[in-house]
């Protein structure tokens, strides 16, 4: 099997299983035994995560219990970071299909946590992500196996490595992207990292170009400080971005861990 590609393949190719198993993860290691199993037990690869080259969840044992009973049509949505960075990069990259015409069905969206027991469930910033790409499906998190009467498994067009380009389907979907947020605020924009501290990404010097910056017009913008409309409407406005390279843009301000 071959990582996801931004030139499709079978990142842009979607399979339906009846009877899918989900097994979320039972350790935390970055590569540990997660994913979608067909109702005979075989590897559903489309539903995997991949970063760069390496596959993060590989294919789980079958379970031998038997299993509670989602019914129902339902899309595979992947793993959810708890982590607003990665869960832009990662989390969203099969979202896609919900403009596919084999979607058109499913009543909601399931997600496996990125480890066992986080405990989170679904936090502000992923309703606030997905009410801004329109998305008013319910989003539920599995935490036990379960078997799903229908499973909708896109492949996965978006995320870490070649594939950060994005399929053509998935840069489509994120035209809509904070479609009805309106823009405002300064055409010159700083997104700073000096709000965060030494230790969380902050810069040596940042406070210092943060002056020469002000003074030739950039509005100082920290986004750890905004929602996420009002980060939407800045970089919307801004027609002139100044960002230090790291994944404080955006940052949502109920993640205490800042941006990743």
């Amino acid at each position: 099997i071959v990582p996801p590609s931004a030139s499709g393949g079978w990142s842009s190719e979607i399979v339906v299983e009846d009877g899918a198993v989900i097994v979320p993860p039972t350790r935390s290691e970055l590569v540990a035994p997660a994913g979608v199993l067909s109702a005979r037990g075989a590897d559903v690869f489309h539903g995997a995560t991949w970063r760069n080259k390496r596959r993060q969840n590989v294919p789980p044992e079958m379970p031998s219990d038997t299993l509670p009973l989602r019914e129902g049509t339902w899309l595979w949505g992947g793993v959810l970071w708890q982590t607003f960075s990665h869960f832009i990069t990662e989390s969203l990259a099969r979202l896609w299909a919900l403009d596919a015409a084999s979607a058109q069905a499913c009543q909601g969206v399931l997600f496996m946590p990125r480890r066992p027991a986080e405990g989170q469930g679904l936090r502000g910033f992923h309703a606030d992500t997905f009410a801004a790409l329109g998305i008013d499906l319910p989003v539920h998190l599995v935490e036990t196996p379960c078997r799903v009467e229908r499973l909708v498994v896109p492949g996965q067009g978006f995320g870490l490595g070649e594939i950060a380009a994005g399929t053509p389907e998935m840069r489509q979907f994120m035209q809509r992207f904070g479609r009805e947020v309106p823009a405002e605020g300064s055409p010159r924009l700083y997104i700073s990292r000096s709000g965060l501290g030494p230790n969380r990404g902050g810069l040596l010097g940042e406070v210092a170009l943060e002056m020469h910056l002000a003074a030739q017009g950039y509005e100082i913008f920290h986004p750890q400080a905004h929602d996420l409309s009002t980060q939407i409407a800045r970089y919307k406005a801004a027609s002139h971005v100044i960002a230090v390279d790291g994944s404080a843009l955006p940052t949502d301000p109920r993640d205490d861990r800042g941006g990743g």
